[in-house]
């Protein structure tokens, strides 16, 4: 009876407007595109860990220190989609043009301004203090992407928090960025399911169905909790599975150190996988709405107070080690989703707009 009931709840739940249909066919084109960098960073790191220990330790701190420089630009040109979600649900889409061209020029800032902190490199990461063959190596690596990027705040603490556990050596600094970049196989995926989310929601904020805003937000996060669920599992029963691609060709001996102890940081990451699908879909419902101040201030202050100082505290004046900074990490990620959960279930966002919906742009022929 409980089985035929589940069976026609999801028979009907797959099918209804803010379904789990509607919701993998804005998801599913998402998820591969995220997937497809997730796979992308995975295979580099790789073949960094193939090389040697100093390029995978090196390889994380530099491309997170690259990526929150850029994070105010990006997210700035990424809320675009926002705009015009709840534009196209609103019926104003005359308005989705300018909107596009703003996150435009939002992309050609962030390029000019990535390519002034080339000079900076070579005298920040010297005053980290990590080992010599890392620091060089971070230098290098941290350039390449400054111009490749050509073209802050919510990975500023983990960022401080890679460079903290860099003073602990190139072992301990090896282990967190392999099992960082693992767990990118369940962090980036879902992400594409956040876009889904954020884009479902903007659309029936337009149309003022706040319920059926909410009822999209809930069908995805059944599939998000779906595939966390599955990762987490394997993490903990067979971490050899994906530490396998990495030692297969690396120095033994180095390997030996670096994948006993991934295999236990592992288990810190199945952890927190299960919270961070609340934090991906619940944090995307209330920025779809237009409530990004809050998302701001929680990931600021948690990034701050939750994980940056304790961190720090932890590692240097208490040199407590690896797993203590772990643990730091695991509670960080805790208290950032039940923050976004209930601020959800708060229905403050319910009510909200980014939009002026009172008037209409004009069309103009061009001909």
């Amino acid at each position: 009876m409980i089985i035929k009931d589940s069976l026609d709840y999801i028979g009907k739940r797959w099918s209804a407007e803010g379904g789990y249909r509607q919701a993998l066919h804005i998801a599913i084109p998402l998820i591969f595109s995220s997937a497809g960098m997730a796979i992308q960073q995975f295979v580099n790191r790789m073949f960094l860990a193939w090389y040697s220990p100093e390029a995978i330790a090196a390889s994380m701190p530099a491309g997170l220190i690259n990526f929150t420089f850029l994070n105010l630009f990006i997210g700035t040109a990424g809320y675009v989609s926002i705009f015009v979600a709840q534009y196209w649900g609103a019926q104003l889409h005359d308005r989705i043009g300018p909107i596009l061209w703003q996150g435009f020029y939002v992309a050609i800032i962030a390029a000019l301004v990535n390519l002034l902190f080339v000079p900076l490199a070579g005298p920040f990461f010297t005053m980290i203090g990590h080992p010599s063959g890392v620091q060089r190596l971070e230098i290098i690596y941290f350039k390449i992407l400054c111009f490749k990027a050509g073209l802050f705040i919510s990975f500023a603490g983990i960022s401080v928090f890679l460079l903290l556990i860099g003073r602990l050596g190139t072992i301990a600094l090896a282990a967190t960025n392999i099992a960082l970049n693992i767990n990118l196989l369940a962090f980036m995926p879902m992400m594409g399911v956040g876009m889904a989310v954020m884009t479902l929601v903007g659309q029936y904020q337009g149309k003022k169905r706040a319920d059926l805003a909410e009822k999209s937000v809930y069908s995805c996060f059944h599939l998000t909790n779906l595939y966390m669920i599955t990762l987490a599992a394997l993490y903990v029963i067979i971490p050899e599975l994906f530490l396998w691609p990495f030692g297969i060709r690396s120095d033994p001996g180095s390997f030996a150190q670096i994948e006993k102890a991934v295999i236990v940081l592992l288990r810190f990451v199945a952890i927190y996988s299960l919270f961070d699908g609340f934090n991906i879909v619940f944090a995307s419902g209330v920025k779809g709405a237009g409530d990004t101040r809050f998302v701001l201030m929680m990931i600021f202050g948690l990034s701050l107070f939750g994980l940056a100082l304790p961190a720090y505290m932890a590692m240097v004046p208490f040199r407590l080690g690896l797993m203590a900074a772990w643990t730091i990490m695991t509670i960080y990620v805790i208290l950032l989703s039940f923050a976004f959960l209930f601020r959800f279930l708060s229905g403050k966002w319910k009510t909200m707009l980014v939009i002026d919906t009172k008037y209409k742009v004009e069309s103009k022929s061009v001909l």
